[in-house]
């Protein structure tokens, strides 16, 4: 899921995803 959100996916923590 590496979409444009800014919410802890199930893997990743907050990274910034601006």
């Amino acid at each position: 899921k590496n979409n444009h959100n800014h919410h802890p996916n199930s893997t990743t923590p907050t990274p910034p995803w601006t």
